[in-house]
């Protein structure tokens, strides 16, 4: 019977993993203005939206810690 050896696939590098919530402005506008990032370490990450187009998204740290 002829061994059948797995290859084992390359790990993602995942450094952080948790829950997110994208705020949009107070005025009812359809856009987001802040992403925040709650890990499951306890880490709250906040960024605020400058841009974002289909293709690209330019975030501000508002909060790294």
């Amino acid at each position: 019977m002829e061994e059948v050896k797995k290859e084992e696939g390359q790990k993602a590098n995942i450094l952080e993993v948790g829950e997110y919530q994208i705020d949009g402005p107070e005025n009812g506008d359809i856009s987001f203005d802040k992403i925040t990032l709650a890990a499951s370490s306890g880490a709250k990450r906040i960024w605020k939206v400058k841009s974002f187009t289909p293709k690209e998204i330019i975030l501000e740290v508002i909060k790294f810690g």
